[in-house]
C-alpha cells in the first residue's frame, strides 16, 4: 500500500478474483502385483485433465498431465 490513498482505491478497482474448477484423474498402478511377484516391474502411471468452469479475474485454460513414477 502506499502513501496516495486515491492511488490506493484506483489500483485496487475490480481485483477481487474468484475461480471454479474441476479435475478427473485416472491411475494404475503395478506395487501391488509386483509384491505378489505377478509382474515384472512397480510402476504407477496416472493422466489427469483439468478445466476451469468459471471464475472473475482469472484465466480460463484447460490443462491435461500424464505422470509416470518408477520404482527401482
Amino acid at each position: 500500500e502506499s502513501d496516495y490513498s486515491d492511488a490506493n482505491q484506483i489500483l485496487s478497482t475490480d481485483t477481487e478474483k474468484n475461480s471454479h474448477s474441476g479435475k478427473f484423474e485416472l491411475s494404475f498402478s503395478t506395487v501391488e502385483l509386483y509384491k505378489k511377484k505377478k509382474f515384472i516391474m512397480p510402476f504407477i502411471i496416472s493422466s489427469s485433465v483439468q478445466k476451469t468452469i468459471s471464475g472473475t479475474n482469472v484465466p480460463n485454460y484447460s490443462r491435461a498431465d500424464i505422470n509416470l513414477k518408477l520404482f527401482f
